[in-house]
């Protein structure tokens, strides 16, 4: 899973940077697990998956990762329709789940699970990064 690297410019504390980068990577996680719920990857109540994000500041980078072995592959799918797509257009929420279409449109899809992406619908949504870190920073 990802790891973002920092370079803090100005002179900064090391408590206000760590504090800070905590609750950024506490804000990620949170967005994280309302993307996994939003595309339904879960049942009611949760699971292993939901709970096993964490976020792990080590005082370069900061780690977002899933504690289930199977994350990656509901993060980039599998086969070859996890390399049917790169970073810019992995396939939106409403993309439709194989299972949903008919014999006749499903074959026309790669091979395996396509990617769900939530990792990828947070970090790479320029304007939720930017309140994040605001948020993340502002009430320090």
């Amino acid at each position: 899973m990802p790891s973002l690297d920092f370079t803090f410019v100005g002179a900064y504390d090391d408590d206000f940077i760590d504090k800070g980068m905590f609750i950024l990577g506490e804000l990620l996680v949170n967005e994280i697990k309302n993307q996994v719920r939003a595309m339904k990857l879960v049942r009611e109540g949760g699971g292993d998956y939901l709970q096993g994000w964490f976020a792990n500041w080590n005082g370069r980078s900061l780690e977002i990762d899933n504690r289930m072995p199977y994350a990656e592959y509901l993060e980039y799918g599998t086969y070859t329709f996890g390399a049917a797509y790169d970073v810019e257009d992995f396939p939106g929420m409403m993309f439709p789940k194989k299972k949903d279409l008919s014999r006749a449109e499903a074959k026309l899809f790669p091979k395996g699970m396509q990617p769900f992406a939530p990792v990828r619908r947070v970090l790479y949504n320029p304007a939720m990064m930017k309140q994040l870190v605001q948020k993340a920073f502002n009430n320090l």
